[in-house]
């Protein structure tokens, strides 16, 4: 949603930022793996399963009337757009 409502020239930005996170992500994953071990296995997988489930429906709440836009259809091209292509 990010991408496709950014400016042109703010695109490489987003997909930048995008995998920073994901660089975070996985860096914090390596820290933590240590720590699950048998005894500590469930609430290693139940507890971020049970704040991701309640952060879906919260997103869901605050974002669901995104399905309705039309962000993703341009009106018009430019002649020198380079994303059109001409169907013949």
């Amino acid at each position: 949603m990010a991408y496709a409502r950014a400016p042109e020239g703010m695109k490489s930005t987003v997909v930048a930022i995008n995998l920073a996170m994901q660089a975070l992500s996985s860096a914090l994953a390596q820290i933590l793996i240590p720590s699950i071990k048998d005894p500590n296995l469930i609430w290693a997988w139940a507890a971020p399963g049970i704040a991701l489930f309640v952060q879906t429906i919260i997103f869901w709440v605050r974002h669901h009337h995104v399905n309705d836009e039309k962000f993703l259809i341009r009106e018009s091209f430019e002649e020198g757009d380079s994303s059109f292509t001409e169907q013949k």
